[in-house]
Formats: structure tokens, C-alpha cells, sequence
């Protein structure tokens, strides 16, 4: 005879996940993955628009007026790029529509293509360039990176934001992902153990940035696209949201049930909700949090010494604190947003990233022709201009 359930019991059932599709509530959110993430380029298009504008103000200061309030305003909207994009590829990871190592090739790819990009550009094209115009050739590497360092906000650049996408990639794939070969058993703790490599990374870049803005270090050129980007808040944000699933995973295999069933109620609305809510109120803490630490956080480090104060505040300006005070104003739209409504036509999410790209190329070349307008170039007559062209054309050589 089977032993008669408890009301503890009944209790404990209740507050354990539905896992059932019957009982699902009827709320879902409005917002879409999809959206997010046409939100997440729109705002890395507008980030790089506000860098041309930046580029624009350097060579031409009779600019400052008509670019400044422009600059601020689309860097303040540009900071929500990476909230957007991780929303939407948690989202992607939660919908199970991408398995964990598609989503790390996606994003690892992004990467090491954008750090490749620079990389040759720099050391190539900017480098190569600068040595033939200069009388010191040899001497060429330390000036531009010297140039570099004098311009650049607490001498250094941190431009690639797939590097943030990827270490929060990696580590909900080493926190959640159940090996199948290697690292079974008992052995998959050694697995999970692999989650402290995206967060040393991302310490070893907020100590880079700290170092450099103090002065006590110099960046090579080389590091600069492997640095994160967006402020150490956001990381903490990922894993918050990370350990929220990987304990409700827990605790659903506690009750019995199976990864199979877990993985279903994963699609519920009613998961999504929970989901939702507690990113919504995550947000609002990092919001509020980040403003308290670069408001109170300088006068505490310096012990009062108004000379510390400034040094500390730089320094957690130069890792990104101040910048995700924004999450607090992002955090109620959570509340809108449903990671499981699925728009028709799935393959319009592919060509987002490709209609990004393409804009960042129209911006970028939209923003040189604008620049060049207005900086104050010397004017050649059409007799120089055509004896220019004729000596390029006669130096190219047809093999």
C-alpha cells in the first residue's frame, strides 16, 4: 500500500518546477528573441558610428559642438548592444535550437575574425604605411603604439565584443553541458572546474585595464582584441543568470524527474516567466549596485586622500564601472520578453548578424567620406591631382 503524502510533502511538490506542458499559464511575453538581437546590432552599429564621430572631433575641433551631445547620447544607447545580444543567446541555449558548441564555434569564430581583422590592419597596413612615410623607420612601432596610448581612453582599446560573448558562451557550456565521452562520471566535476578559465580570463583583463589606467603598465597592441569590453557587472550578470538555471536544473533532477523532462519544461511559458522576473530583478541590482560602486567606491579605496580618489576613479572607469547603471533601465522590459515566442520565418534571424555587418561597412566608409570633408586638408589643383594619379598608375606593374 502506498504510503499516504504528507501535507510537507504536498508542500514540497508545489514548490518544485511544474514539469508538465497540461498546467502551463497563459502569459507570454510580447518581446522576442529575434528582437533583441536586431537590437543588439542596431546598437553595436550606432557604437561604431559614435567612434567615426570621435575620429571626426580629432581631426577637425570646430566639430565639438555639433558632435558632442550626439556622441554621448548613442554612446549611452550603444552600452545595451552586449545586454541584448547575451539575452538572445541565452535565450538561443535555454530554446535548446543551438547546441552549446555551435554557439561557441559562432561566437569564437566572430572573435578571432574581428582580433585577425585588427591584427592585420594594424600590424600590416598602419604599421607598413607609417614606415614609409617616416625618417625613422625602426623607431615606427613605438610611436604609433605611443600615439595610441595618448588618444585611447586609459591607454588602451577594447573594441571586440565577441570576446565577452564567447567567455559567457564558454562558461554556460562548461557549467551546463553533459559530456557524452570524456569527463563522464565522476569525472565530470574536473569538467565543471573548466568554468574558472572564462573568469580568469575576464579578471585578467579587468587587471590589464586597472594597471594601464594607473599607469603601471603598458598594453601591447597585440592584446588589445582579446580584451573584454563590456564592464565586469555584465559578466557577473551571465553567471547570475547562469547558476539561476543550472539550480533549477538541480533541483529538478532532486525530484526525480529526468534531463528529458527538465529539457521540456525548459519550453514552458511558465519557466519563461520565472526566467524573465529574475533577470529583471538581477538587472536592477547590477544597476543600482554599479552606480554605488563608482559613487562611493573611490572615496573608500583612497582612505579619504583626494589624489587616491581620482587615481580609483579612473581606474574603475577604465574596467567599465558606471557603465551598466543602464541594466536598471533595461530591467522592467525583461518582464516583456519571452525566450520561448518564436517568430515565423527562422531563417530572417541568420541575415541579422549579416545586415549588421554590412551597416558597419556603410558606416564606416560613410564616416571617412564625412571626415575628410571636414578636416583641413590642403587643397591640390586638378594638375597635381593628375600627376599624382599618372605616378601610381605608372608604379603598378601587370605580372
Amino acid at each position: 500500500m502506498a504510503a499516504k503524502e504528507t501535507p510537507e510533502k504536498k508542500r514540497m511538490a508545489l514548490r518544485l518546477p511544474t514539469l508538465s506542458l497540461e498546467n502551463d499559464i497563459s502569459y507570454r511575453g510580447p518581446l522576442s528573441c529575434r528582437l533583441f538581437r536586431f537590437l543588439g546590432w542596431i546598437c553595436i552599429v550606432l557604437s561604431f558610428a559614435a567612434v567615426m564621430m570621435e575620429l571626426a572631433l580629432s581631426v577637425n575641433a570646430e566639430n565639438e559642438t555639433r558632435l558632442r551631445g550626439w556622441i554621448s547620447a548613442i554612446a549611452y544607447i550603444a552600452d545595451l548592444s552586449f545586454p541584448f545580444l547575451l539575452i538572445a543567446n541565452f535565450s538561443v541555449i535555454l530554446n535548446n535550437t543551438e547546441g552549446y558548441r555551435k554557439q561557441l564555434v559562432k561566437n569564437g569564430a566572430a572573435m578571432l575574425g574581428i582580433a585577425l581583422l585588427f591584427l592585420l590592419f594594424f600590424n600590416k597596413y598602419l604599421l607598413g604605411t607609417v614606415r614609409l612615410v617616416s625618417a625613422v623607420p625602426d623607431e615606427t612601432e613605438a610611436e604609433v603604439i605611443s600615439m595610441v596610448r595618448s588618444t585611447a581612453d586609459h591607454g588602451f582599446l577594447a573594441f571586440n565584443i565577441f570576446v565577452d560573448l564567447f567567455l559567457c558562451t564558454a562558461f554556460m557550456f562548461f557549467l551546463s553541458y553533459r559530456p557524452k565521452r570524456i569527463f563522464t562520471g565522476k569525472a565530470h566535476i574536473v569538467f565543471r572546474l573548466f568554468t574558472l578559465l572564462p573568469v580568469a580570463w575576464e579578471a585578467a583583463c579587468v587587471t590589464l585595464k586597472v594597471l594601464s589606467s594607473l599607469g603601471q603598465a603598458v598594453i601591447p597592441a597585440d592584446f588589445y582584441p582579446w580584451l573584454t569590453v563590456k564592464p565586469p557587472m555584465t559578466f557577473a550578470l551571465f553567471v547570475a543568470m547562469a547558476f539561476f538555471v543550472k539550480a533549477r536544473e538541480l533541483r529538478s533532477r532532486r525530484s526525480g524527474k529526468t534531463h528529458e523532462e527538465y529539457r521540456l519544461f525548459l519550453q514552458t511559458k511558465r519557466n519563461s516567466l520565472h526566467f524573465s522576473v529574475f533577470a529583471a530583478a538581477v538587472m536592477l541590482a547590477a544597476g543600482i549596485l554599479d552606480y554605488l560602486v563608482l559613487e562611493y567606491g573611490p572615496p573608500i579605496l583612497s582612505g579619504g586622500d583626494p589624489a587616491l580618489a581620482v587615481r580609483a576613479s579612473g581606474a574603475l572607469l577604465a574596467v567599465g564601472f558606471g557603465n551598466s547603471v543602464i541594466l536598471a533601465a533595461l530591467s522592467p522590459f525583461m518582464l516583456l520578453y519571452s525566450y520561448t515566442r518564436r517568430p515565423g520565418n527562422s531563417q530572417a534571424d541568420a541575415w541579422i548578424p549579416v545586415a549588421g555587418i554590412c551597416l558597419l561597412v556603410l558606416v564606416f566608409f560613410q564616416g571617412t567620406y564625412q571626415i575628410l570633408l571636414t578636416a583641413k586638408l590642403p587643397k591640390l589643383g586638378l594638375t597635381n591631382i593628375r600627376e599624382t594619379l599618372q605616378t601610381v598608375f605608372r608604379s603598378i606593374r601587370v605580372p
